[in-house]
């Protein structure tokens, strides 16, 4: 079988029986794009960072900060499906 390697390495995943064939889709040759432009609220300056030499001002304590909050946020709220936990990544 030819996902045993897969099985080893990940147990909580069980092999497809049958994998449909792709369809033969031709690629879009043209796009447009909407009339409609829709706008939503975000985070105001003092909440967000939003320069782009951010990375230039992030010391080892922010860096920790940032890895714990995704932590926490992937361990206590991030719904993700049973079989599919033993992928979520966590920061050491």
């Amino acid at each position: 079988m030819p996902f045993t390697s897969v099985q080893s390495k990940y147990s909580c995943i069980t092999p497809p029986q049958h994998i449909p064939p792709t369809p033969n889709l031709s690629p879009s040759k043209s796009f447009r794009f909407n009339e409609q432009v829709l706008v939503g609220e975000t985070y105001p300056k003092e909440d967000y960072e939003r320069r782009s030499d951010f990375m230039l001002s992030l010391t080892p304590e922010k860096a920790y900060l940032i890895k714990k909050e995704l932590n926490d946020y992937k361990r206590e709220e991030m719904n993700v499906h049973e079989t599919s936990r033993c992928f979520t990544h966590f920061f050491v």
